[in-house]
């Protein structure tokens, strides 16, 4: 990184985060962020804690954060200093280590998912957002640390049920990866997918509720719109131009949306994988993990901020695409190549100005 590149970074980083700090101490938070609070403040001991978390339905490391954050303050604001400083991690992270240039990575970290759903709501996804790029940087380099990128994975799976799919779908496109199979040892492959097992297994197990919890599946009809819908509204969230625009988009707001949807749906899935179409990991991981976040909807329908995780499995795809260029390639024809992804990316970054206001 140029010296320019890194003062504007830095300045970046720091306005970034003097933002965050002003939009934290004017958001009340809601009660989804409120229960997890309450629930580690109502926990003596981690068995507690576990036997509290039956009826959630979700993996235990943000309650986990949580509650070590507990012992130090019953002030529930702590909730918001510890995914302040998990999110501006995972940002710094992004601006430094991302394999795109500067313009692109500051439209990720200032679209609308990282920058308010994950930042100004403090929830367990931001957790998400940390492990995966740790792992996206571990794992997608030109001398990948197998190890240290299937502890990222495992954390990234018990963050959320979405991180489970995330890390599923990583899992996968590297074990169909003929370099990282020829240049590794055995012994490490068995190992780094036995650490990533463990996490999703994990997962499986903390996040399944009991069979009296009245969690049932969504019927098939509402199921099927959702999976049509989906895509699109991760992928272009252009939010309707109404003061209430948090988890509405445009399309939303238009005549026949269901069909405008699944249109938009099929013509972004489908411009998408064409583009990997050269790129064996990169295709494979994002089929893997679309059709893992789609299919998703046939066990809970879920809002903008679960199905963001298309945006996630994108960039996870983008990263992988940079190991297999030559140095020189990267640098100038990466970001040409990819262009359509990028401007579907791109899309994210007007929600700054909104965002700001909120």
């Amino acid at each position: 990184m140029r010296s320019k590149e890194r003062r504007v970074t830095f300045i970046v980083f720091m306005g970034l985060a003097g933002v965050a700090v002003l939009k934290l101490a004017s958001h009340e938070m809601w009660r989804d962020e409120l229960q997890a609070w309450m629930i580690v403040r109502g926990s003596d001991s981690l068995s507690a804690l576990f036997e509290n978390l039956r009826y959630e339905g979700t993996p235990p490391l943000w309650h986990l954060t949580l509650f070590v954050a507990s012992r130090f303050s019953a002030d529930p604001s702590a909730i918001q200093v510890v995914n302040f400083v998990v999110v501006m991690t995972a940002i710094a992270i992004v601006l430094v280590k991302a394999p795109f240039r500067l313009w692109l990575r500051l439209l990720i970290v200032l679209g609308y998912f990282p920058f308010f759903e994950y930042l100004n709501m403090s929830r367990n996804y931001g957790l998400g957002l940390l492990f995966l790029v740790v792992s996206c940087a571990a794992l997608f380099n030109e001398r990948p640390r197998l190890i240290a990128g299937a502890a990222a994975l495992a954390l990234l799976a018990l963050s959320s049920v979405y991180g489970a799919l995330l890390a599923s779908a990583i899992l996968v496109a590297l074990a169909a990866d003929r370099r990282t199979r020829n240049s590794t040892r055995p012994q490490r492959l068995v190992l780094y997918s036995a650490i990533v097992i463990v996490g999703l297994a994990a997962t499986v197990w903390t996040s399944t509720p009991p069979g009296d919890s009245g969690v049932e599946r969504p019927p098939l009809g509402q199921a099927a719109k959702a999976m049509a819908s989906a895509p699109s509204r991760a992928l272009l969230p252009v939010p309707a131009a109404e003061r209430q625009f948090w988890n509405h988009t445009l399309l939303e707001r238009a005549p026949a949306h269901r069909v405008l949807e699944a249109v938009a749906t099929v013509v972004i899935l489908t411009l998408i994988t064409l583009a990997f179409r050269n790129h064996r990991v990169a295709l494979i991981l994002w089929v893997t993990g679309a059709g893992l976040v789609v299919a998703s909807q046939l066990r809970y329908i879920g809002a903008m901020r679960h199905n963001c995780t298309l945006v996630l499995v994108l960039v996870a795809a983008l990263c992988s695409m940079s190991r297999y260029s030559p140095a020189l390639e990267r640098c100038l024809r990466f970001d040409r190549r990819a262009m359509p992804l990028l401007g579907v990316v791109a899309v994210l970054g007007i929600q700054l100005p909104r965002n700001a206001a909120e």
